[in-house]
């Protein structure tokens, strides 16, 4: 039952941040109506590409933001515990030392979400 709802869970983030970064129209457009649906899919992507291009310098605050704020913060503890997910399913699979800053740096975002 609980990988069900992991799966489900999982679908449903990858669908919403998806539709979230889809539209191609241009940003003023983009965020009518919906301005924090829109920043938090971008926000998401961004964070992931800047955890797997190994950006050091890269600025989290705003999916931290997105964390702290009731209406999100579900939907970004989520989305972290499914790339650890990830992370640790591939670490089984493989000894992936590299792995391991991101692992770091994911366990990181999630402390300073949940601490707050």
């Amino acid at each position: 039952m609980r990988v069900i709802r992991q799966r489900v869970l999982v679908c449903s983030l990858l669908t919403f941040t998806l539709l979230a970064c889809q539209n191609t129209q241009p940003d003023a457009e983009l965020r009518i109506g919906y301005p924090e649906v829109a920043g938090l899919g971008e926000s998401l992507v961004a964070a992931k590409q800047a955890l797997y291009s190994e950006q050091p310098d890269y600025d989290y605050s705003e999916l931290i933001e997105y964390g702290l704020d009731t209406r999100y913060g579900v939907f970004v503890r989520a989305w972290l515990d499914h790339e650890l997910l990830m992370i640790a399913q591939y670490q089984q699979l493989r000894d992936a030392p590299e792995l391991e800053a991101r692992e770091r740096q994911l366990r990181t975002l999630k402390r300073a979400i949940d601490l707050e």
